[in-house]
């Protein structure tokens, strides 16, 4: 089901729970909510769609969820050897893919042990960034049923079908006719646009 537009969260967040009744799901236990950590978006999911599961999109939050900077800098605190400062930090990403919030427990807890105020502030500030999201890490569970962990392939989507035709040079646009644009687009490669085209 296509859907694009600029609006405030709140007016989104109802949005799925419309959705979920016209998909004919009698609750949201079907439903995965993939996202990046936001706080919003978790706010929003508690609100419209109580029972959904939520899952950390962990290559995107990798990007821009604090967390992720934070053991980056707890592994620049730990290692003077770029090498090494890089090797540790794609352990902590792989053990956050295969063993989630208890595989990254074990990963603080065998660094905290070298007593360095430094490490034990980013330690902490670990712990505090995904305290919030340690039942959204069953990326390995979701990986064994052939569910996905990442958002790369909308992502993808959003970038290819919506960002290129409206970010083109000198394009400039109304927020009420973007989101007008932005709904086409994605119904352009998707099997509603014929009943769409005949309709209209």
């Amino acid at each position: 089901m296509p859907f694009a537009a600029i609006e405030k969260s709140g007016d989104f967040g109802r949005c799925p729970k419309a959705w979920r009744k016209r998909l004919g799901l009698p609750d949201a236990s079907a439903i995965s909510v993939l996202a990046d950590g936001a706080k919003w978006i978790c706010e929003e999911q508690r609100r419209h769609l109580h029972g959904a599961e939520g899952v950390l999109d962990s290559f995107l939050a990798w990007q821009h969820f604090p967390a992720w900077q934070h053991l980056s800098d707890l592994s620049k605190s730990r290692h003077d050897n770029p090498e090494e400062t890089s090797a540790w930090t794609d352990q902590a990403r792989t053990t956050l893919l295969e063993s989630g919030w208890p595989g990254i427990g074990e990963l603080l807890q065998e660094a905290a042990k070298s007593h360095r105020p430094s490490q034990q502030t980013a330690i902490n500030e670990v712990r505090n960034d995904l305290a919030n999201h340690q039942h959204h890490l069953h990326n390995t569970q979701r990986l064994a049923a052939g569910q996905s962990i990442g958002s790369g392939q909308v992502e993808g989507g959003c970038k290819n079908m919506i960002g290129r035709r409206l970010k083109q040079t000198g394009a400039r646009w109304r927020v009420r006719r973007v989101n007008r644009q932005a709904g086409l687009c994605p119904l352009m490669d998707s099997h509603p646009w014929k009943t769409y085209w005949e309709s209209a």
